[in-house]
């Protein structure tokens, strides 16, 4: 299967802001990795399942890994 690079998408618990920030090189695996162990394969990129987020009133947040979108080409 051909690698096809991606952003994780993730959602606020406190203010459902969405972020799509973060790339990976390869959605598939480094989703299936971070899901099944909490650490994606790829070198560099440190994403959780779980992660910080300051919403736009200035306080903080919990965000959830929610899945994650294909680079369009």
């Amino acid at each position: 299967m051909k690698q096809k690079s991606g952003n994780l998408i993730y959602k606020c618990r406190r203010c459902g802001g969405l972020d799509r920030s973060i790339g990976v090189p390869n959605l598939m695996e480094d989703l299936t990795h971070i899901v099944l162990f909490d650490n994606p394969r790829s070198e560099g990129i440190k994403p959780h399942k779980i992660m910080t987020h300051s919403c736009e009133d200035g306080n903080l947040g919990v965000m959830d890994l929610q899945g994650g979108e294909y680079d369009k080409k």
